[in-house]
């Protein structure tokens, strides 16, 4: 994946997102300091990143199981810059999704967990 940016000249700048590849769907939001944050799906987990000053940090939010499909992802950050996430979730059998799930994360202390809401299809 590739983060581009508009310089204060009016140019733009891109620049690889170390650690991630391949991407189904992704989320972007901007910080209080215009720092980006990343939600990225890549059909088997889900991904975060975040923009520092040396480069980027990326951490696993859901990782792969089998059978589990996650796409969609959707990141907001709060006022105290913490992201929220939400994503599906789909159990496949025979190439088929049976059931999915619309799931949420969050860096919030009281929300460190995933919860998650089940419906099928």
């Amino acid at each position: 994946m590739t983060y581009v940016s508009e310089m204060p000249d009016g140019s733009f700048q891109s620049e690889p997102v170390d650690g991630l590849g391949y991407a189904s769907g992704m989320s972007l939001a901007l910080d209080a300091q215009d720092q980006p944050h990343v939600a990225v799906a890549d059909d088997r987990q889900i991904e975060y990143a975040t923009k520092t000053g040396s480069g980027w940090q990326v951490e696993v939010v859901d990782p792969p199981v089998g059978g589990l499909s996650r796409q969609q992802p959707w990141i907001v950050l709060d006022s105290r810059g913490l992201a929220h996430m939400t994503y599906t979730q789909c159990k496949f059998v025979d190439e088929l999704c049976v059931s999915w799930r619309v799931k949420y994360a969050s860096q919030a202390p009281a929300r460190s967990s995933s919860a998650s809401a089940a419906s099928s299809t």
